[in-house]
């Protein structure tokens, strides 16, 4: 385990095994942890890197506006890796998708789990859910905030919180809840990728998996069936009994599957 500094940026990272580069980007709820049940198996096979990106875990965030795809592409070239596997699960997955936009040449493949698409449009659903979640932190309720996510995203609407592993659920509670944590330096700020992703599915040359749980929101059910549609030859797999984070839901059937992919990639 190791941190760098760019700028004024701690990033957190962590390297395993040798091989091929596979960089593992983390969901917004969650930090690198969220990838321990994949990472023993990959890292067996390949040179497996994961981070918290900024903002979560143990790294930090700038004083300066930054770009999270920026940030990957720094540590790729700190590690001296020109070109790799990114898996990437929720807000990690749009990470994925800017940095495959930006710099196709430094993707050899892309493994998506229930990814968020950068100017995508989630519904409702998530418009509500981002309401909710502004109201308890503006109170200072930030047990309050980590738990409705926990809630949302987790568990979701169509299952009750004793059908999720309690573990799991403080496992991501606490993910989450460190998260707020994390101090906001005035002058930080995120910058987005212009045109976004939304736009330019078709322009991914990487081949891809997109992995969706049928238990998520149906706004980001659709988003992963748009994206494999929209994305050249790119692979939907569909998990029934999962919501948004199917590698900790369903750790066995979803490390096969990435594992899978990787050797169809690397091949």
């Amino acid at each position: 385990m190791a941190t760098i500094i760019l700028d004024d940026l701690t990033l957190f990272h962590d390297i395993s095994g040798s091989g091929e580069p596979v960089v593992l980007l983390h969901a917004g709820i969650c930090d690198h942890r969220m990838w321990d049940p994949q990472w023993p198996h990959i890292a067996q096979r390949y040179h497996a890197v994961r981070l918290d990106l900024p903002g979560f875990g143990r790294s930090t965030l700038p004083s300066v506006a930054f770009a999270q795809h920026d940030v990957v592409l720094r540590l790729m070239d700190h590690l001296g890796i020109n070109r790799a596997v990114l898996i990437g699960a929720s807000f990690g997955g749009g990470v994925a998708l800017d940095v495959a936009l930006v710099a196709p040449d430094r993707v050899r493949g892309l493994i998506l789990a229930a990814p968020a698409v950068n100017g995508a449009v989630l519904g409702p659903e998530v418009e509500a859910f981002g309401d909710q979640e502004d109201a308890l932190i503006d109170s200072g309720d930030l047990d309050g905030a980590a738990q409705l996510n926990v809630d949302f995203w987790l568990v979701g609407s169509r299952r009750a919180a004793e059908d999720v592993d309690p573990g799991l659920r403080q496992a991501v509670f606490s993910m989450q809840r460190g998260s707020f944590d994390v101090p906001v330096p005035e002058g930080c700020r995120s910058i987005k990728l212009d045109p976004p992703a939304a736009i330019r599915l078709h322009e991914i040359q990487a081949p891809t998996l997109v992995i969706c749980g049928l238990l998520d929101t149906p706004g980001f059910v659709h988003l992963a069936r748009r994206a494999a549609h929209e994305i050249p030859n790119a692979q939907l797999w569909e998990c029934p009994n999962v919501a948004h984070l199917p590698t900790l839901e369903d750790p066995a059937s979803t490390t096969i599957r990435i594992v899978e992919a990787l050797s169809q990639f690397m091949g």
